[in-house]
């Protein structure tokens, strides 16, 4: 079984993800929690020779959670090699203006206006959900998260207005060479796209530094399609437009 510690693990999946092969959970010994889960993300960033850019957020019923993202794009010229069973998933994420440090046993959690005071921008994503895992989110939890959660890069797309990407409304249409893919309303999971770095603000577990300012963190599905094909892809949601290139 390979990835018998959190650093074995993390390398076997950044060995897998350059290779561009999946991994059955079966042949991965999974990590113990998410102590185990966050050093294997380390590990893996290592392995791949880059830093925290970047991180996705989420709210599960043992808490929130949070892996980083790699690679991001920025502007109109990402490129993504295709392959099955890509997820694509438009989101609300945010540029952070100052970090958000960890805060000590006894310290008081951050607040909400704090969270939104550390916003700088909003702006439209869309991730690129590609697990190294031939499971996916059906893997084991602590595994699927030192597999960075499933994501295989990002897209930093258009800046949004302050109080739409707090409070994002409206319809989400995907093109893929032209061609309708989807089409629905915009909704996120948590109603408030703050909820989620508040909820991992104030219980940060990663190797990687935590939340710094500069960095984006994307905050949860307005909608999920897969992709069902190469081609350049829009991405259309109230006159702000998207685009990203997924190569054969």
């Amino acid at each position: 079984m390979t990835g018998s510690t959190p650093q074995a693990l993390g390398r076997a999946l950044a060995d897998a993800r350059a290779a561009r092969k999946r991994l059955s959970a079966a042949s991965l010994e999974a990590p113990t929690g998410t102590a185990d889960a966050a050093a294997a993300q380390a590990a893996l960033f290592e392995a791949l020779g880059v830093e925290a850019q970047g991180w996705k957020v989420g709210i599960r019923p043992d808490g929130a959670m949070a892996a980083p993202m790699h690679p991001i794009h920025e502007g109109e010229d990402a490129v993504f090699p295709y392959r099955e069973n890509i997820i694509l998933e438009i989101e609300i994420g945010v540029r952070l203006g100052s970090d958000l440090p960890a805060r000590g046993e006894g310290a008081p959690a951050y607040g909400h206006a704090e969270i939104e005071a550390a916003v700088e921008t909003g702006f439209l994503g869309l991730e690129v959900v590609d697990s190294t895992l031939e499971e996916g989110n059906k893997a084991p939890f602590p595994l699927f998260l030192a597999d960075l959660m499933g994501n295989g890069g990002y897209v930093v797309g258009p800046t949004l207005e302050r109080d739409a990407a707090l409070a994002p409304e409206g319809e989400i249409v995907l093109l893929l060479d032209g061609e309708e893919i989807f089409r629905g309303p915009a909704v996120h999971p948590n109603a408030d796209p703050i909820a989620p770095i508040l909820g991992y603000a104030n219980g940060q577990f990663d190797r990687l530094g935590g939340l710094k300012a500069g960095q984006i963190v994307t905050t949860g599905a307005l909608c999920i399609a897969p992709l069902p094909g190469p081609g350049l892809l829009e991405a259309r949601m109230n006159g702000k437009v998207l685009k990203a290139r997924f190569a054969a």
